[in-house]
């Protein structure tokens, strides 16, 4: 909530930034001409969300991020874009509901992937120019690791999230 400093009845399009950090806990499913392998797996994402309120209870944002697959040492570049219903206006406390999706951009070993993300989270009012975010989320993502073999490693998983808005 950069943009404007004191809470207002008015409607205005305000400049929203949401800066968080993601610890996943996935269940796998390897896809390929081999048998398929079930496992567990963890993941970390840094993102970065820009966007707007264009209402008082709804953002749209787009997103970049830095995500690593630490079970398959895999390194991506999401590109998300985001929707957030929140239950109170902005500059408030209270809940919020999310979704988004969006591309995995190749950093390494492997050639396209995407994702999608619905989460549940709470946005904590500071008397200083940022809000503190924390959420929980479900979340699939797929990458397409190897065209020869058409190797395909598929994520179910649970995570939570905090961080900053302002």
């Amino acid at each position: 909530m950069y943009s404007q400093k004191e809470k207002s009845d008015k409607h205005v399009i305000t400049y929203t930034n949401s800066n968080n950090i993601e610890f996943l806990f996935n269940r796998e499913k390897g896809y390929s001409n081999e048998p398929i392998i079930p496992n567990k797996g963890f993941e970390l994402e840094i993102n970065s969300f820009h966007g707007f309120y264009f209402l008082k209870s709804l953002s749209l944002s787009a997103g970049i991020g830095l995500a690593y697959h630490v079970s398959e040492n895999i390194l991506a570049i999401p590109i998300v874009g985001e929707i957030k219903f929140h239950l109170n206006p902005y500059y408030y406390d209270g809940p919020f509901v999310s979704l988004n999706a969006g591309r995995n951009l190749k950093v390494g070993n492997f050639k396209s992937g995407g994702s999608a993300k619905l989460g549940i989270g709470y946005l904590f009012y500071d008397d200083t120019d940022f809000m503190y975010v924390i959420s929980i989320f479900a979340k699939s993502k797929e990458y397409t690791l190897d065209n020869s073999t058409n190797f395909n490693l598929q994520t179910l998983s649970l995570g939570i999230s905090a961080g900053i808005q302002f």
